[in-house]
């Protein structure tokens, strides 16, 4: 009998960024998070300006870096950035508020970080945007890693 060959859940470079953001305290890997998912929440606003279910996932996941939110609070967040998500038609409104969830359930569980950079991706509107936004996620996560590198020096 072969033995099953497990196939990459993630494309190389989307790997070798969790495999980084893990090597990362929650809090940072929550920054990271918030700051990707942030950068594509105007693609939802402008779709579904009065709702603020994905913006309230940025507030309260920030607040949890400073102060203790109410992990019930932090899980019904992400639930209803996902339901704010199935609300819109827009595809690229959708991973907005798909990323703004995962984000804010980093907190939850550390994995989750990279799905705010994935639907980051998805709520570019072309190949060069995407690239754009790649590069910047890259560059933001060794950022990130220089600070708390020098932090602990």
């Amino acid at each position: 009998m072969k033995d099953k060959v497990k196939n990459p859940r993630f494309d190389a470079q989307t790997q070798s960024m969790l495999d980084e953001l893990l090597t990362l305290d929650k809090r940072d890997a929550l920054k990271w998070a918030l700051d990707v998912a942030e950068r594509t929440l105007d693609r939802f606003e402008i779709i579904a300006p009065e709702d603020p279910r994905p913006r309230t996932c940025i507030t309260l996941g920030r607040q949890w870096l400073t102060e203790v939110v109410p992990f019930k609070l932090i899980r019904t967040s992400a639930l209803a950035a996902h339901a704010a998500a199935r609300s819109v038609e827009d595809p690229y409104a959708i991973a907005a508020a798909r990323a703004c969830g995962h984000a804010i359930a980093t907190i939850h569980v550390q994995t989750h970080c990279i799905g705010a950079a994935i639907y980051g991706l998805k709520a570019c509107r072309n190949e060069s945007e995407r690239l754009i936004e790649r590069v910047w996620q890259i560059q933001h996560l060794k950022d990130i890693k220089e600070s708390v590198d020098h932090y602990e020096k």
